[in-house]
């Protein structure tokens, strides 16, 4: 599902998360696909 994707890096990129979550949030894009 592009959108998803799409949308977690537009809020990966708004958030500036920490690394930990974005390792998280790329798992989970990694598991969608």
């Amino acid at each position: 599902m592009p959108e998803i994707s799409a949308v977690d890096a537009s809020v990966i990129g708004q958030l500036k998360v920490d690394p930990v979550t974005k390792q998280m949030l790329e798992s989970m894009v990694r598991l969608i696909f």
